[in-house]
């Protein structure tokens, strides 16, 4: 029996340091956004169990952040690992 459902939030986020070089974050986030149109990407991207890259921001995550902060947990003390 399914109690409720979460809204849609995108799964497999990827990230980089916020202090990389500016030409090489777009030069990645140019290639990873756009390898599904190139037959050496899709087969990468099948690999991975992916279609596609899409473009994400903070904004796609809010309703992460608001169970978060409703149930009060602290993303700076949470053990991501579940050890």
């Amino acid at each position: 029996m399914i109690i409720e459902r979460s809204p849609y939030v995108p799964s497999n986020g990827f990230a980089v340091r916020e202090d990389l070089e500016r030409s090489l974050k777009s030069k990645l986030r140019k290639v990873l956004l756009n390898m599904h149109e190139d037959p050496e990407g899709r087969e990468a991207l099948k690999q991975l169990g992916a279609r596609r890259f899409i473009k994400t921001s903070d904004k796609d995550y809010e309703p992460v952040y608001s169970f978060v902060r409703e149930i009060g947990l602290d993303l700076n003390k949470y053990d991501y690992m579940n050890n």
